[in-house]
């Protein structure tokens, strides 16, 4: 049985899985939180994303470092990840404002929609990212209606990527022969049965002879049977 065999595999690299998740966060009497200074806030309730806790700080009068120096007059907010112990965690945070008009939510920074940045709530930084900061008379002349403010902050947590191998595939490729036919097929060799007879003094004599060719050479074999 001649058999030959050929092992092969493959891999698959699959684009890397996403959770998401959205809050609302509503801020009812706007106006009396305002006031209280740069480094004062208001925290949302906590939320889970992909099995991760959450929570939206929201400065009113801006955070200290963004309004230094020049001025100007923000409100900002920040995404913290309160889950600790389980490692850092690459997500993106889209942070938009309801219009009370028309009820439609807009992005207030579309670059970070897709930026993922990695947490890390265990070490000394990046355990919180800005995801907010906008001039007040643009938020409040647009997105601030009887005394009210809702946001909504979108959170995609991005997965490990990974590599499987999805198979391995056997071919076989079988020929089976005969005894005679392999030997033949193997040493490329052609038997042939012919009878002859011969006359010595008056008397016939009958003889079998099988030729055989054998890789190019021809061999003949002869049995005498008398009369």
């Amino acid at each position: 049985m001649a058999t030959k065999t050929q092992v092969k595999s493959s891999s698959t690299c699959h684009p890397p899985e996403t959770t998401q998740g959205a809050r609302i966060f509503d801020i009812l009497g706007y106006s009396k939180h305002r006031g209280m200074g740069p480094t004062a806030f208001i925290r949302s309730a906590v939320f889970n994303v992909a099995g991760y806790n959450w929570v939206i700080f929201f400065y009113p009068d801006g955070f200290t470092d963004e309004s230094a120096g020049g001025g100007f007059d923000f409100v900002s907010a920040y995404l913290r990840l309160l889950t600790t112990n389980r490692g850092k965690v690459r997500a993106s945070c889209d942070l938009r404002l309801v219009n009370p008009t028309t009820s439609k939510a807009t992005s207030v920074h579309p670059t970070l929609v897709t930026t993922m940045r990695e947490y890390d709530p265990d070490g000394d930084k990046n355990k919180v990212f800005n995801c907010m900061c906008i001039g007040r008379a643009q938020l409040e002349g647009t997105y601030v209606k009887n005394d009210r403010l809702t946001m909504e902050c979108v959170v995609s947590r991005k997965h490990r990527q990974h590599i499987a191998v999805t198979s391995f595939s056997n071919w076989f490729s079988s020929e089976p022969f005969q005894l005679q036919e392999k030997q033949e097929h193997i040493l490329g060799t052609r038997s042939e049965l012919k009878t002859r007879a011969f006359h010595v003094d008056g008397e016939e004599f009958v003889a079998h002879t099988e030729s055989s060719s054998l890789r190019g050479r021809r061999c003949s074999k002869w049995s005498f049977m008398g009369r």
